[in-house]
């Protein structure tokens, strides 16, 4: 139907396909006509301009020429003023030398004066450096004198001292006994405050301690109380959790019972009336088959009613349980946080240290009582003797210094004997200085007499000495005014030439067509790029509509295709329903002989056959004679549904893992280990995986994952 209404919508849009091409093929052209008319516009134009360019040029040339000709102005009037100022410099260079002319000898006068005076101002330095040299041993001649002089006081003062240090001795000795004394006694002194502070500190630790271990002892009390408290809530959990577990197992044991009731009751009701009773073995009336039925359903109403009051004390045991855990975390958290007996035991020991230290130092302040008397009688007896140590070693530390003093008093007579010697030889050399300052007045008199002269000719020497050169100038700047002069004649005939050359009227109209030949190509280029854009438009168009009919040609073959497949759908489903009935026991058949494999692998017992009919019943055979599910055991029954189940994965998938839970329930001991053991060695599966309560399973397994629940949480083990 889809495919259907896909080709009609198709051939509809594929009506624009013949209207789309018309419209393509008039704007192609469109466009050819006006890509020959922009050819024609574009020729025209490039003619044009070319006339304009050539124009171009010439008017250039003529403006190039009138800026040559102002600039050969310029330069004609830049050698004019050249020439005049080579003139004005030779004129100066002239009078120039007629000033030196006339100052030479004054010049030279003056020169021979700078030259003696130079001389003389070396002799002068000379004489400078000899008094500078007089005076600085004149200074040190002086202080060594007034050195010599304070070191004999010294020596005076030294022999008061010693005479003092020996005086002071006996009184000094008897200063540092007591200093000693006063000391000792001061540091006691000190020992006796910090006992005072220490009393004081372990009085207030004692304190402490005391309402310390009283805030425990309280804190202990509670965390009793609440031990007991817990320890009556952990009873109450396990308590509630053994009747989870009890009603659980309740539960557990219902369901199968009551799915074996379910299944025997629908067994009776699809009995034929001739069949054999499957639980007494009688032939089946219908009167004994509602008997039957009727029993069923209050045994099966029995069991329910007590699944559902189970259940219920289950849903109330897990609320009174969860609420007693909750109640057990809070008072678990609680006792966390307080303390334990050792707390009291370690408080206890710790007052008894405290106090200890108490007594301690009380009794170390009690022995330090009589100290501060005994400082206060040292410090009397100090303070009316005095200081005499300080002063005597004061006395001592000048004594100490006569050694040195007396060599420091030879030394600076010696030394004031070396000073006066070098003094009386310079005298000596000042002699030969006596006639310096009337010389020194003749040659600055000389000087003052020439200057003027020397500063004439000196001004006037450059000028005078560039007066070739000056001339030179002159010649060669009107030798350049004759050139620029000729050079600027030439350039104005050629400027008039280029003026009757160029027709300046001739030039606008040539630039107006070029401007109206450009504007007429743009149009047509922006028309033809219409055309263009639009027949790219309908070219795409075209194209998505070739498309359209590319995909109504798919289209129209798929249906095709469809429509066939359709018909052979049908002529399989009549098939495959009329095999049917063949495939489902033919099916039912392979899965019945895997069963019977897996069960005999599991029982451990080949001598019995195991059947899963087309109805889906299961029945055993043994010696001859079947029994149903319902006849079975409890741990056949169990083995067989597994053998059932195991069978249906490995014929109706390709999954090779299987998930057991609880597989050994209301099985005794012997047959939980005999069915563990089976299952483990079940062939077939990549991975069996077992959840059970059951330990008969670990000694069997590769790998056990263990949940465990401590304090109402649960733990993982990996082993």
């Amino acid at each position: 139907m889809d495919q259907a209404i896909e080709i009609s919508r198709l051939e509809g849009e594929l009506t624009r396909l013949p209207d789309a091409k018309a419209e393509a093929k008039s704007l192609r052209s469109h466009i050819d006509s006006a890509d020959s008319e922009l050819r024609a516009a574009a020729k025209e134009f490039t003619a044009a301009d070319s006339d304009r360019q050539e124009m171009e040029a010439r008017r250039e040339r003529l403006q190039e020429l009138g800026r040559m000709v102002e600039g050969q102005q310029q330069s004609v009037d830049e050698q004019r003023r050249t020439l005049a100022a080579a003139r004005q410099w030779f004129t100066e260079s002239k009078e120039a030398v007629a000033v030196t002319v006339a100052n030479y000898a004054g010049h030279e006068a003056y020169r021979a004066a700078l030259r003696a005076q130079r001389a003389m101002n070396e002799q002068i330095a000379q004489r400078r450096r000899l008094e500078e040299e007089q005076a600085g041993i004149r200074t040190l001649l002086a202080r060594a004198e007034t050195q010599a002089d304070a070191l004999e006081g010294a020596l005076v003062e030294i022999e008061g001292a010693e005479k003092t240090a020996a005086g002071l001795e006996d009184a000094a000795t008897e200063q540092e006994k007591l200093d000693t004394e006063f000391r000792d006694a001061q540091r006691l002194a000190d020992r006796l405050i910090d006992a005072y502070d220490r009393v004081q500190r372990e009085e207030t630790s004692v304190e402490k301690a005391q309402k310390r271990l009283d805030h425990l002892r309280v804190e202990v009390a509670r965390s009793q109380k609440l031990e007991a408290s817990r320890k009556q809530l952990q009873t109450e959990v396990e308590t509630l959790q053994h009747t989870i577990t009890l009603q659980e197992s309740i539960c557990s044991q219902l369901q199968p019972e009551m799915e074996t009731i379910k299944q025997q009751g629908t067994q009776l009701k699809n009995l034929d009336a001739d069949a054999v009773c499957p639980i007494c073995e009688q032939p089946l009336s219908a009167e004994h088959r509602l008997q039957l039925l009727e029993r069923l359903r209050q045994s099966w109403k029995e069991m329910n009613v007590r699944a559902l009051n189970a259940a219920e004390t289950i849903r109330q045991a897990e609320a009174k349980r969860e609420q007693a855990r909750s109640d057990l975390m809070k008072h678990e958290l609680t006792l966390h946080s307080l303390p334990r007996q050792h707390a009291i035991e370690t408080a206890e020991k710790e007052l008894a240290d405290q106090n200890a230290q108490y007594a301690e130092a009380r009794d170390e302040a009690e022995a330090l009582r009589h100290i501060p008397q005994r400082v206060e009688q040292l410090q009397q007896a100090l303070k009316k003797l005095g200081d005499p140590r300080r002063q005597r070693d004061a006395a001592l530390q000048l004594a100490r210094g006569r050694e040195r003093v007396e060599r420091a008093l030879q030394e600076q007579r010696a030394q004031a004997e070396l000073q006066s010697k070098a003094l009386a030889e310079l005298d000596g050399h000042m002699t030969k200085f006596a006639g310096l300052d009337a010389e020194t007045t003749h040659i600055s008199s000389q000087l003052a007499k020439f200057q003027a002269a020397d500063d004439l000719y000196r001004r006037n020497q450059a000028a005078a000495e560039a007066l070739p050169q000056r001339l030179q100038e002159v010649s060669d700047a009107e030798k350049a005014l004759v050139r620029a002069q000729k050079r600027f004649e030439d350039g104005q005939e050629q400027l008039a030439a280029s003026r009757r050359d160029f027709d300046d009227e001739r030039f606008q109209e040539v630039v107006a067509q070029v401007e109206e030949l450009r504007s007429r190509r743009v149009q047509l280029e922006t028309e033809l790029d219409q055309w263009r854009e639009r027949l790219d438009r309908a070219k795409e168009e075209i194209a998505q509509l070739q498309g359209l009919e590319r995909s109504l040609s798919t289209a129209r073959t798929r249906h095709d295709r469809l429509t066939e497949q359709e018909e052979l759908l049908r002529s399989l489903r009549t098939v495959l329903r009329e095999a049917g009935p063949f495939v489902t026991k033919a099916l039912v058949q392979q899965i019945s002989y895997s069963a019977n494999q897996l069960f005999g692998q599991i029982m451990e017992d080949y001598t019995r056959t195991l059947q899963w009919k087309e109805e889906y019943g299961i029945v055993l055979e043994a010696d001859g004679r079947e029994r149903t599910f319902s006849q079975l055991s409890g741990g056949e029954q169990m083995s067989a549904a597994l053998a059932v189940r195991l069978a249906l994965l490995q014929e109706m998938s390709s999954i090779g893992v299987a998930f057991f839970d609880e597989p050994t329930t209301n099985l005794d001991e012997t047959r939980r280990g005999a069915l563990a053991r089976q299952i483990v060695g079940v062939h077939g599966f990549e991975q069996l995986f077992i959840i059970s309560h059951d330990d008969s399973f670990e000694q069997a397994t590769e790998k056990l994952i263990r949940v465990e629940k401590r304090n109402g949480t649960s733990e993982i083990h990996y082993e």
